[in-house]
């Protein structure tokens, strides 16, 4: 006679769970579960968030001023550029090398074209 032997197996289950949270500082809920970690928590995440956002806001005008210097640099040594530029190619042209000067102005007039009309082309990689 054939015996039916039955094994016993035994399982265990296991369940993670994990909140997340997307903003600037955690919900209430959680909030509640730090302080219960250290009483101190949420005041410093709080203040850490506020700390963050001014900091941010600082870089942001720093790079806004930058940005708008360089631009009017740029524009002023541009403008000083072509006064220095035109006057030697005057110069050149007064002292019998007017060919050589209208070649050297023509130059420089083509190439401060493209340096201004590429400054305006945006960048191939950034989104419109």
């Amino acid at each position: 006679m054939a015996q039916n032997k039955l094994q016993k197996t035994t399982a265990t289950v296991t369940q993670n769970t994990l909140e997340i949270y997307q903003g600037l500082i955690p919900s209430p809920d959680m909030m509640a579960k730090y302080k219960d970690i250290d009483p101190s928590l949420p005041l410093r995440i709080v203040q850490w968030t506020e700390d963050e956002g001014i900091h941010r806001r600082k870089i942001e005008t720093k790079i806004a001023r930058d940005a708008h210097a360089t631009t009017i640099w740029g524009n002023v040594l541009g403008v000083l550029s072509v006064i220095v530029i035109s006057a030697l190619c005057f110069l050149f042209m007064i002292n019998g090398h007017a060919r050589e000067g209208m070649w050297i102005a023509c130059t420089i007039i083509v190439a401060l074209a493209i340096v201004f009309v590429l400054r305006k082309v945006p960048p191939i990689n950034q989104p419109k």
